[in-house]
């Protein structure tokens, strides 16, 4: 079970950094009240939108960077292999000739 979870950590990061950034569009939403935002937002439209997307955007994204490492490191650090490794037999001079 595990084992499976860790070799499909792309869909098990997309998964609970979809929740996580959920939980803080709406635990932490964009501060539209902000004062300095609305000066932005009266001079410079375009860059408010930037700001206004790139916060939300960035909500989602790094969840999902946390988490792929998080998983990756678990991939490669925690989970112990199923199957043994064989060794590469040993060629003498009399097999070789």
């Amino acid at each position: 079970m595990i084992q499976r979870a860790l070799a499909s950590k792309g869909i098990v990061a997309y998964v609970l950094a979809c929740a996580t950034g959920i939980t803080l569009y709406f635990r932490w939403p964009f501060p539209e009240d902000d004062l300095m935002l609305h000066l932005i937002e009266l001079r410079a439209p375009a860059i408010y939108l930037f700001f206004k997307y790139s916060y939300t955007l960035f909500l989602f994204t790094t969840p999902y960077i946390m988490y792929s490492l998080v998983l990756s490191g678990l991939y490669v650090f925690a989970l112990r292999p199923t199957r043994k490794i064989k060794p590469i037999p040993r060629f003498s001079a009399e097999v070789a000739s």
